[in-house]
């Protein structure tokens, strides 16, 4: 929620159709905040390609940022996503 109070929220989120993605809270924060929602269509590799790629990278960025922190990770993730600044480890 710091984020979007900061940057606000986006006009528009593109997921796959994960139970992750579509669930009651998620629906819920977007109806909150206005945010459109888009589902790419099942077996649509166009689509699918650029999510799953972009899911990767966030993948690898966070998990170079909080390396030997397993117990206290959170701490160094949230002002990553907060400030918007590099993953750099």
């Amino acid at each position: 929620m710091d984020f979007f109070y900061k940057y606000g929220a986006p006009k528009r989120i593109l997921t796959d159709q994960g139970k992750e993605f579509v669930n009651k809270i998620n629906l819920d924060m977007c109806a909150k905040l206005g945010i459109a929602r888009s589902l790419c269509a099942p077996y649509h590799p166009q689509t699918n390609g650029l999510v799953e790629r972009l899911n990767g990278t966030i993948q690898g960025a966070l998990r170079k940022r909080v390396q030997g922190h397993p117990s206290d990770w959170d701490d160094y993730i949230r002002p990553t996503i907060t400030t918007g600044s590099k993953c750099t480890g």
